[in-house]
């Protein structure tokens, strides 16, 4: 089988700062890059695999080793803006492609806002299919591929030492401007609770 190289982005909420050894690990050890916000790190790797979900799987798994505990996976989302700036075309032409006039099987937006947004691997995907741009060597998850690897990250997630709580970048509440949600993770042993 041919491998591909994927580019998977992780919510790691644990590292804030990049004095955080851990960093290091991550840039040194696995080659990624790594973008600290006040909610935690994006870890950026490319990671080798038959295809996207067992790529981010191994990846995901390999930042676990390396005790970097990544949340979850992180869609890249463009905007018809970036989307032309990507491809290398006018807005134009984009927002033909997105009402169908140039060309059918446009991807469905992943997020239906006021503009759209729409995950990159999926309209690569379409574009490279669509002979409307050369493929750079580099592929994306899908929206399956996300949902995949984030299963596997929760699944293989190791649970140790009392709760700790997240902040959540958004919630439903943001609109509001009411504070995030938070999150809990706990651990349980299964002989304590008998």
């Amino acid at each position: 089988m041919s491998m591909s190289t994927f580019e998977i982005s992780f919510e790691v909420p644990t590292l804030t700062s990049l004095d955080d050894p851990l960093v290091d690990v991550a840039e040194d050890e696995l080659d990624a890059f790594v973008v600290v916000s006040g909610y935690g790190a994006r870890v950026t790797l490319s990671w080798e695999g038959v295809s996207a979900a067992p790529a981010g799987r191994e990846a995901g798994t390999a930042l676990i080793r390396h005790g970097i505990v990544p949340a979850r996976t992180l869609p890249d989302l463009v905007s018809p803006s970036e989307i032309a700036m990507r491809a290398s075309v006018t807005r134009q032409a984009v927002g033909a492609w997105i009402r169908g006039e140039r060309g059918e099987g446009f991807p469905a937006p992943f997020y239906a806002g006021d503009r759209g947004l729409w995950l990159w691997g999926e309209v690569n995907a379409w574009l490279i299919a669509n002979d409307r741009t050369h493929d750079v060597g580099v592929a994306y998850p899908s929206r399956s591929d996300h949902t995949d690897i984030d299963y596997h990250l929760l699944t293989h997630r190791p649970v140790s030492g009392p709760a700790r709580v997240f902040p959540l970048p958004w919630s439903p509440d943001s609109d509001t401007g009411r504070a995030g949600t938070e999150c809990v993770a706990l651990k349980i042993d299964v002989k304590d609770a008998r």
